[in-house]
């Protein structure tokens, strides 16, 4: 939050609240198979930590 006041940021709110669950599955299908950027944000296990609920999760929070 402090960064984005520093550099006058605004994210943009509520992009994802009017896709369907078939939408959803689309755009976690595309972050799951980046898997070199998740190993080298999260680690190796990543696939531990990320699943597809997690994804959902964030997605709706978006």
């Amino acid at each position: 939050k402090k960064m984005k006041e520093k550099h006058c940021i605004e994210l943009p709110q509520g992009i994802c609240k009017d896709l369907d669950i078939n939408q959803f599955n689309t755009m976690i299908d595309v972050a799951l198979s980046l898997e070199p950027l998740w190993e080298n944000a999260i680690g190796k296990n990543w696939k531990t930590k990320i699943t597809r609920d997690t994804l959902l999760e964030l997605y709706k929070k978006m």
